[in-house]
């Protein structure tokens, strides 16, 4: 794998965990953020998901599990609600992720089209998800 390839990766992940957050915020409320606990939360959600993604050879299943367990800690310490609303908020955000890789894996595969390119689409199609959460931030089902 190239520099590229790891860097356009990351960006990726960037952009995976902020969609996974604000899906999370379609159900949730955040507490009152402090920027000292928030920041290095989030920070970590992406660097531990990087990380267990770049040096695990365990595949995708212990990618998504680190991110589950990421999203569970964020929920824990930055957002009010129930034990059922968090737990809900966390797998809705898993849901969506892997609904949405799957969607563009299935379709570049039937088009034929290569890794990088894929990655590109999963990329526009988080971006495009992003934009959407946010401007229908008041249309939350809860």
């Amino acid at each position: 794998m190239g520099v590229f390839d790891m860097v356009f990766g990351m960006i990726y992940n960037i952009l995976s965990v902020y969609a996974g957050i604000r899906v999370i915020e379609l159900f949730l409320v955040p507490k009152s953020r402090n920027r000292n606990i928030s920041i290095p939360l989030y920070i970590g959600t992406w660097l531990v998901n990087s990380v267990v993604y770049y040096v695990s050879d365990s595949g995708i299943g212990l990618t998504r599990l680190s991110i589950f367990l990421c999203f569970a800690v964020l929920v824990i310490f930055l957002y009010e609600g129930n034990w059922k609303r968090k737990v809900l908020a966390v797998i809705s955000a898993m849901g969506l992720g892997i609904i949405v890789e799957n969607i563009v894996w299935i379709f570049s595969n039937a088009l034929g089209v290569s890794d990088g390119e894929c990655r590109f689409g999963m990329f526009m199609l988080r971006g495009i998800g992003i934009v959407h959460c946010c401007s229908d931030r008041e249309a939350a089902f809860f």
